[in-house]
């Protein structure tokens, strides 16, 4: 099918990738991003070291985004645009089992701008998109590595990568604490589908990969940095007298209305797809997998109740999770999307009625969000040639008027982050002090 329509496929990935370049390269950087720059190698390596010991656990995470933190802003631009066409073509390709088609790879993208969760964030604020964007494109690698033929229908890695495979496999387990335990859940549905419903043997290289796969995971849960982080900051652990039944309990209930609250839309086309597919195109193989990501989804976001309670906030934390439940929205889609529309009158004019709407609601979000970030971009650097130019004249201590304009949208990558405090040992006014040399104090 690519090849049938391989001009349209070539304009659609060139202008996805224009667009990402675009962003991801006027993007100014922010809080955690000051902090990180002006870093050689060996002090990445150390400094990531020392928060897997302090602060955080995520090393291969912390480690992509130092480097992308000191990597000129074109390169950065240029890789994470990259990635992010990997990041969707992997999303399609699991989703659709090979059978694809321009037309829905469209309606995709349409479908990620509206429900990536905090999408400056994640995609292109450095000290995001090494944790979520790079790290879940980690993943989903192991994924359609591990289990191409399960998720495909035909083995896609060549012989001699099959034994890189386990090293993919521990890099995905140490990467993201909900999408690792994802990831996990999935493969173990995964396996024992082929064996116990498919009547397929056990594979080895699986098993191993996904032996490898947890290790990784438990390196990650087992950091020093994560008791630490668990008693600096709120959890349902030490916010209550209350047992640790009755919290769970509690911190369930709350973080599963959270999807609702902030994925209503997404979770109401789920449900429409999975009640189209039993009535007109049942796929018992469709079925199993678009419930396999639907449970490890909602299980990564369930996670998040024992993390900090500021978590619950249907932002960056919820990425791996919302991921997978648009991977199974798309399961659920028929192969072919035309010639499903096009059996009736009716179903042509309620498809067509239903993507035309997703369109405009995508063009909405776009140009809002573009606005919005365009805007507050501007304010952060705008603020930025203020400092610099104070430091050039001398001053160490520089106070700052608030930005000219707030981010209203998910789109900012400043929307929702913390800014310069009056203690100006904040840590956010300490990468202030780390990115223009000389200055020693600002103040709001």
């Amino acid at each position: 099918m690519v090849r049938k329509n391989r001009l349209g496929w070539l304009i659609t990935f060139a202008l996805e990738y224009i667009f990402i370049f675009i962003l991801s390269w006027l993007t100014p950087l922010y809080a955690d991003d000051l902090l990180e720059t002006h870093l050689s190698l060996p002090k990445i390596f150390q400094v990531t070291w020392n928060d897997y010991n302090g602060t955080n656990g995520r090393f291969i995470g912390q480690f992509i985004y130092r480097i992308l933190d000191n990597l000129p802003a074109v390169l950065f631009a240029i890789l994470n645009a990259a990635v992010f066409c990997l990041f969707t073509w992997l999303i399609f390709k699991i989703a659709t089992r090979n059978h694809y088609n321009l037309f829905k790879y469209i309606i995709l993208l349409a479908c990620l701008w509206i429900t990536i969760p905090a999408f400056g964030q994640t995609i292109l604020w450095k000290a995001g998109a090494g944790n979520y964007l790079w790290m879940t494109t980690i993943i989903l690698l192991y994924l359609l590595g591990n289990f191409s033929e399960e998720l495909c229908g035909s083995s896609l890695f060549k012989h001699w990568l099959v034994y890189l495979m386990p090293i993919l496999s521990f890099i995905a387990g140490w990467g993201n604490e909900n999408t690792s335990f994802a990831a996990i859940i999935l493969s173990v549905f995964i396996i024992f589908y082929q064996h116990l419903v498919q009547k397929q043997p056990f594979k080895k290289m699986q098993i191993i990969n996904v032996v490898f796969l947890i290790i990784g995971y438990l390196i990650l849960i087992l950091a020093p940095a994560n008791h630490n982080r668990s008693a600096s900051v709120p959890t349902i652990f030490n916010s209550s007298n209350d047992t640790y039944l009755s919290k769970l309990f509690i911190a369930c209930l709350n973080v599963i209305l959270t999807l609702p609250k902030f994925y209503f839309v997404l979770i109401l086309f789920i449900a429409i797809m999975a009640l189209v597919m039993k009535k007109y195109y049942f796929s018992s193989l469709k079925a199993a997998y678009a419930l396999f990501f639907i449970v490890a989804g909602g299980l990564s976001i369930i996670a998040l109740i024992v993390g900090p309670m500021y978590t619950w906030d249907g932002g960056r934390a919820y990425f791996g999770g919302i991921i997978f439940l648009v991977i199974a929205l798309f399961t659920l889609l028929p192969d072919n999307l035309q010639a499903f529309m096009g059996q009736s009158v009716i179903r042509y004019a309620m498809s067509l009625t239903v993507i035309t709407l997703l369109f405009i609601v995508s063009f909405g979000f776009a140009g809002w969000g573009i606005y919005d970030w365009y805007q507050s971009s501007q304010a952060i650097k705008q603020r930025y040639e203020y400092v610099q130019n104070q430091v050039i004249k001398g001053h160490k201590s520089v106070h700052v008027p608030n930005f000219s304009y707030l981010p209203q949208t998910k789109y900012s990558v400043n929307n929702g982050l913390a800014d310069i405090s009056s203690d100006y040992n904040f840590w956010i006014n300490k990468g202030y002090y780390n990115y223009f040399p000389g200055l020693k104090k600002i103040t709001p």
